[in-house]
């Protein structure tokens, strides 16, 4: 659970389990109740679904990965598994 203070946003992972929702979003309620005054918006934030406010909320998205993959002229592909014909220069 993450409160900004108008706003509660409630983490939701794709294996959370219904009780866990459920037991989570009853306390975002209770304390938009007794501490918010019923001011605050209560949010259900899915797992890579994330709203830009949730982000933001936390300092920022997560950098996306960087991912690299070379493969040289000299690849000749695969013909077989362990086969002494592949070749392969990296």
């Amino acid at each position: 659970m993450l409160d900004t203070g108008v706003n509660i946003y409630i983490w939701v992972g794709k294996t959370s389990k219904a009780v866990t929702k459920t037991k989570t979003r009853l306390i975002a309620e209770k304390i938009n109740k007794n501490e918010r005054k019923g001011k605050a918006e209560i949010h259900m934030e899915v797992q890579d679904k994330e709203s830009a406010a949730f982000w933001r909320g936390l300092g920022g998205a997560p950098p996306m990965p960087i991912v690299v993959s070379t493969v040289t002229q000299t690849y000749q592909g695969v013909s077989g598994r362990g086969s002494s014909t592949d070749s392969y220069s990296g």
